[in-house]
């Protein structure tokens, strides 16, 4: 899929002046043309002739009749909120049917014919059905290569399959784990015990190859006296013999 933003009312009406055409007219994508409508962007599909798969990313304005007050005793049950669902985004198909409902903060194309879709501040996945694969709960949702989608978590990087299972659990740092699978294997680090490690593992979390330490060693500062080589000498003789001719810089 190929996703494209729509930015007004014109856009909008080119787009579906174009779509009626591209389809020959077996589809009418009049439905776009609401008034209740706000089209944000167009989620092209490139497998079907018609375009049958193509997605709408929209709002929807809610009519002052069809504001339904909360039930409490507050003041803030009169007040009647209608308009603000329409900075919310879903999911229209073809036939303008409502696949994901316009309730998330952002919605936009991802990998593998994945849509991300965000609810305050966290991502999930959903396919092009609009089924949720992975609930909007991770901080940070990226393509890890290879059929295999990385995601952080309380600050840790785990990896799920194309369908939203989980693979391999959050563990690793995230700081050096944004490598790309390549041939089956991916570079992670770990903090054990305290001490961080470097390693490969597989598409199954198997660990390949040997673990590699790579925290910085401590400095090995030696004492004063072996950086003397000769045994005949004394840093004393600097100082003509004298200790406190040391402090003196006169």
């Amino acid at each position: 899929m190929e996703y494209f933003t729509v930015n007004n009312s014109t856009g909008v009406r080119e787009l579906v002046e174009r779509l009626n055409g591209q389809s020959f007219y077996t589809n009418s994508y009049d439905f776009l043309l609401s008034d209740e409508l706000i089209i944000y962007g167009f989620l092209k599909d490139e497998s079907s002739e018609y375009g049958e798969g193509n997605l709408f990313v929209f709002g929807k304005t809610v009519r002052p009749d069809d504001v339904i007050l909360a039930t409490s005793d507050s003041i803030f049950s009169k007040i009647k909120r209608y308009g603000m669902s329409s900075k919310y985004k879903g999911l229209l198909n073809a036939k303008g049917e409502v696949t994901l409902p316009n309730i998330y903060d952002d919605i936009c194309l991802f990998a593998y014919d994945r849509i991300l879709i965000e609810k305050n501040g966290k991502f999930g996945i959903v396919d092009t059905s609009g089924k949720i694969l992975a609930e909007p709960k991770y901080d940070q949702i990226f393509d890890a290569g290879e059929y295999t989608i990385g995601f952080i978590i309380d600050n840790k990087v785990g990896f799920m399959n194309t369908n939203g299972s989980v693979v391999i659990n959050p563990k690793f740092d995230k700081a050096t784990s944004y490598n790309n699978f390549n041939e089956g294997l991916i570079v992670v680090s770990e903090t054990i015990d305290g001490l961080p490690y470097q390693y490969c593992i597989d598409h199954y979390g198997l660990i390949k190859g040997d673990m590699e330490y790579i925290g910085q060693e401590d400095e090995y500062i030696p004492p004063y006296d072996t950086y003397n080589d000769d045994e005949y000498s004394d840093p004393l003789d600097a100082y003509d013999g004298d200790p406190d001719a040391r402090w003196n810089t006169d």
